[in-house]
């Protein structure tokens, strides 16, 4: 169960920061180097989607509920 957490939580944060600095490149168009083609590619739906195929892979529906 840590194991699962901990994954997600490293999922989220980096792609937050790709988000981010996806958001930072476009609004004030400085270069990104070798990060701007993967910028590029990341959009809020790309997120959400890898968001969802993680959750229904590794996440368990009601957890808590489910122990019965």
């Amino acid at each position: 169960m840590k194991l699962k957490k901990l994954s997600y939580i490293l999922i989220v944060v980096v792609l937050s920061a790709f988000l981010f600095l996806s958001f930072i490149v476009d609004t004030f168009n400085v270069d990104a180097g070798c990060l701007s083609s993967v910028l590029k590619k990341v959009s809020s739906p790309f997120v959400l989607a890898v968001g969802i195929v993680f959750a229904m892979l590794v996440g368990e529906v009601y957890y808590r509920f489910s122990t019965v």
